[in-house]
Formats: structure tokens, C-alpha cells, sequence
């Protein structure tokens, strides 16, 4: 783990360590940042687009029945 944390930048620390961590970060001068992930969200979460669709199918099949195309 040492290996991995040097090689990437980071460091290692084991538990009887962890009292001084908050130290430690605040000592190395990094400043916090927001980064914002984009969330993917079906469709059929959202219940207005499914309610929309359907009803939309089924003004066409009631459309196609009535002029006979169906």
C-alpha cells in the first residue's frame, strides 16, 4: 500500500496514525473543491415523460382504430 500511495501521489498512514490526519490535511494546503457529477435518470423515473408517452400511444391506437389502419 505504501508502494501504490507513493506512486500515485498519496500517502500511507496506518490507524494508530489517524488522530494526527486532520492535521496533516490541514497542513498540506489543499483548498476543498466541488466537482459536480451528472446524474443519469431514466425515463420511466420520471412519471409525467411515462404518463405523456403512453397517453400519446394511445390517442394514436385510438386514432389507427377508428380510420381503420389498425
Amino acid at each position: 500500500m505504501r508502494q501504490i500511495a507513493g506512486r500515485s501521489g498519496g500517502s500511507f498512514h496506518v490507524a494508530s496514525e489517524a488522530d494526527a490526519l486532520p492535521d496533516r490535511v490541514a497542513a498540506s494546503g489543499l483548498a476543498p473543491r466541488m466537482e459536480r457529477m451528472p446524474r443519469a435518470t431514466r425515463l420511466w423515473e420520471r412519471y409525467g415523460f411515462l404518463v405523456t408517452a403512453l397517453v400519446l400511444l394511445g390517442a394514436e391506437w385510438v386514432l389507427r382504430r377508428r380510420s381503420g389502419m389498425a
